[in-house]
């Protein structure tokens, strides 16, 4: 099988069939599992963050703490991880679509080498997965909880010290 250049037609033995040529990927059950768990972990962590922002500072800075972690997951995830993701995709790039030879830069791309580009991408997610795993797991033993200490007037009141235990 042969990819014709000057058309968007696939020889094969003398004849031209309309359409891109594929093979089936084997790939393909195992990169789906895999992007389903990294998409699924994604979204099942977001509460626990906010829960453990939530308990690990005291009751006056708590709105400032998930603020801040917000704009801490906003800024170091929707800024460098469209470029870094962008770039991977254009990495796999086959085909450029040259849309005036005037003009700069690549255009658009055509064909994309299929199994190498779900592969990096799954691989890249993997990767920002166990990032994020491995500092959750130093967050968890690095923390050090504080101390309920009962109030002069109620024991049924307390307030948290910073006294180590």
């Amino acid at each position: 099988m042969q990819k014709n250049n000057n058309s968007n037609h696939v020889i094969t033995e003398g004849k031209a069939y309309p359409g891109k040529c594929f093979k089936i990927c084997w790939w393909q059950n195992l990169i789906l599992v895999g992007l389903f768990f990294v998409i699924g972990t994604t979204f099942m962590c977001a509460v626990p963050g906010v829960d453990l922002s939530l308990r690990c500072f005291p009751q006056h800075l708590r709105s400032l703490a998930v603020g801040v972690q917000w704009i801490l997951i906003r800024t170091l995830g929707t800024i460098p991880g469209p470029i870094i993701f962008g770039a991977m995709i254009d990495s796999t790039c086959q085909i450029w679509n040259k849309r005036d030879l005037c003009a700069e830069g690549l255009g658009s791309c055509v064909m994309y080498k299929n199994q190498e580009l779900s592969f990096s991408l799954l691989i890249l997610s993997v990767i920002y997965k166990g990032a994020s795993i491995l500092f959750f797991g130093l967050a968890l033993l690095s923390y050090k909880p504080a101390r309920l200490v009962a109030t002069e007037s109620s024991p049924s009141h307390h307030r948290v010290t910073e006294s180590p235990m």
